[in-house]
């Protein structure tokens, strides 16, 4: 499967979603909350595990990356810390990408298989 233009949208913010991840694990640590850190550092590497799947022409991943930001978007709702605040809004933006770029694959995908079995 070649790389499409919905795919490059959510390369584009998982790679975002990475970055702003691993800076509210730091500042997280920093302030004492862990559990946030922790969830946030599983976060960005779900990301940049998923860029690498979909830069080679797979969105096979981005459904279970659209879950974890998810959550990490609700972790980060818990506090009021604005680093945690931004890390939540822009896990939610990768959560809608993903979930995106997922449903079209699957949508592509059952159009392929239709096709074949004619």
């Amino acid at each position: 499967m070649a790389v499409t233009e919905q795919m490059n949208r959510a390369i584009e913010v998982c790679t975002r979603c990475a970055d702003t991840c691993r800076d509210c694990a730091r500042d997280s640590r920093d302030a004492g909350l862990d559990q946030i850190a922790r969830m946030c550092l599983e976060c960005a590497n779900k990301c940049e595990s998923t860029i690498q799947t979909m830069r080679s022409g797979s969105n096979a991943d981005c459904a279970a990356c659209a879950d974890i930001c998810g959550r990490c978007a609700q972790e980060c709702d818990k506090s009021s810390e604005s680093f945690c605040l931004k890390c939540a809004k822009v896990c939610r933006e990768c959560a809608l990408a993903c979930l995106a770029s997922a449903s079209k694959a699957t949508s592509t995908w059952t159009q392929e298989q239709q096709g074949a079995s004619k």
